[in-house]
């Protein structure tokens, strides 16, 4: 009997420690699902935060490499792929940077900060369709508790290094220009004070001279205060309905002498798009004084660089949401390369010449219109175009071919 009632109790004993043991698998079981549905949980917080990162890495303006110690690429984003011009070569994980890029200035930077010798910097001309693109790297070696890695961000000095050099040269080309005409004044000046009592003739003719220097003078200085103007944040504009044929009626008239002096034929035309645009009808929103100062920059520069006995046509067409400004000549025409750049601030193309009038502006300089004078331009005209037109909302187009003409075209809002 008493061994039964053992038997029982060690039974019982053993249940109660059985059921212990299933409650506290029970709970293991259910601290692990916690602890795996935490994990996966913070592995996907971590994986969204990646791509996260993934994302605004892709979308920076400025190219960003990360590579292994091994000098492995563990992330390239498409700005550094276009920037050091891989084409379309995707999936470059786990390449060979250094092969792949193959600039000894670059390896040389990376292999120096790998080798603890800080920050470095360098420009390498990366070889692209036309040319070269400017790219400067700076190569930085991020130690982790695993592996050191190196960070190598890009950027495009193509552009800046371009605006320096143009701007290099316009300091050269205005002061060129600032130093002809006091160089002419001078000198003619010091004529006038000789010959004032002996020759009053010639000392009037001289003193014309110094007018027409000083009127150069003049000009270069307002153009200077116009391009900067026009490239202000917020220039000053007064946006109301111009009426384009008395805009440019006015500016005929201001230009019409220097053309007569080069017998140029100087018109104004209408082109007709489906249907008949009058002149009187072409009523555009824009700033009165802007749109003279376009116009004026166009006719001027086409009769510029046309040859005496040319043509230079003026004309008004309708072009959608739009009414198109167009000035036609007879000139020396614009390279395909150049049209490219020729709208750009400061630039001046490179070897072209032009017919210039007869300096007093009363009789033909024969010698002068007989050949053509280099260009003595500081290549603010255009750039005042393209400047004071965007920011009158509208649009400019050019056409040329050289020793055949151009045809500047400014397109406004119509009212």
């Amino acid at each position: 009997m008493t061994g039964w009632i053992c038997s029982v109790v060690v039974l019982v004993a053993a249940l109660i420690v059985l059921r212990s043991q299933k409650k506290r698998a029970e709970q293991l079981a259910v601290d692990t699902r916690r602890q795996i549905n935490d994990a996966v949980s913070a592995a996907a917080k971590w994986r969204e935060k990646a791509s996260q990162i993934d994302a605004a890495v892709e979308q920076l303006r400025h190219g960003v490499v990360l590579l292994s110690n091994k000098n492995k690429i563990v992330v390239l984003n498409s700005a550094a792929s276009y920037l050091l011009n891989l084409g379309d070569k995707v999936d470059l994980k786990d390449q060979s940077f250094v092969d792949l890029i193959r600039f000894p200035e670059m390896n040389q930077a990376i292999a120096a900060a790998k080798n603890g010798q800080g920050v470095q910097k360098v420009s390498v001309e990366v070889p692209i369709d036309g040319g070269v693109r400017s790219v400067k790297a700076r190569v930085t070696k991020i130690e982790t508790p695993d592996s050191d890695r190196l960070l190598v961000s890009l950027q495009d000095e193509t552009e800046s290094m371009l605006l320096d050099q143009m701007r290099r040269e316009f300091v050269a080309n205005t002061s060129h220009e600032l130093k002809t005409p006091l160089a002419a004044i001078k000198g003619y000046a010091e004529t006038v004070e000789l010959a004032i009592n002996d020759d009053p003739d010639a000392a009037q003719h001289f003193m014309r001279q110094i007018n027409v220097e000083c009127l150069r003078l003049e000009h270069l200085i307002e153009d200077m205060m116009q391009l900067a103007r026009a490239q202000s944040d917020n220039p000053s504009l007064t946006i109301s309905e111009i009426r384009l044929s008395d805009v440019i009626e006015q500016s005929l008239a201001s230009n019409r002498p220097v053309a007569i002096t080069k017998s140029i034929d100087l018109s104004f035309s209408c082109e007709a798009q489906q249907g008949e645009v009058g002149h009187k009808s072409a009523i555009v929103r824009a700033d009165a004084e802007a749109t003279l100062t376009i116009i004026n920059n166009l006719i001027s520069n086409a009769i510029r660089y046309t040859p005496n006995g040319g043509k230079v046509t003026v004309g008004i067409r309708d072009a959608d949401q739009f009414y198109s400004v167009y000035v036609d000549d007879t000139g020396v025409g614009i390279s395909p390369s150049d049209q490219k750049r020729v709208f750009e601030r400061f630039y001046r193309v490179k070897g072209i010449r032009v017919y210039e009038e007869s300096p007093d502006g009363n009789e033909p300089n024969t010698e002068l219109n007989s050949e053509l004078e280099t260009q003595r331009g500081t290549g603010i005209g255009l750039s005042i175009v393209k400047q004071l037109t965007k920011s009158l909302g509208g649009k400019v187009h050019l056409s040329s071919a050289p020793g055949v003409g151009s045809r500047f075209e400014v397109l406004l809002p119509k009212a």
